[in-house]
């Protein structure tokens, strides 16, 4: 059974993919886990200024969590389907 059919929301079920303890590991250095959103998220390499931004945002101490709610709720996010259907 699949975990919307459990009652999962849709974007419960993405949160917890990007939210993993492979892409949140604390061994994972905050460069590494931006580069690996952007692989796993848009499917290329952050541009520089993307990079820049998010890796001092997480430096400065805003949550990996609210990193993947933000990417999740950008413009780019809702263009490449992203943010699946019924969350819009």
């Amino acid at each position: 059974m699949s975990d919307i059919e459990n009652g999962e929301t849709g974007d419960d079920v993405v949160r917890t993919f990007f939210l993993s303890d492979e892409l949140t590991n604390p061994s994972v250095n905050n460069e590494e886990y931006i580069a690996s959103l952007y692989h796993c998220m848009f499917g290329r390499d952050p541009d520089a200024a993307g990079y820049d931004n998010w890796v001092n945002e997480l430096n400065n101490g805003m949550s990996r969590n609210t990193v993947v709610d933000t990417l999740l709720e950008s413009e780019l996010g809702h263009k490449l389907g992203l943010v699946l259907p019924w969350h819009r």
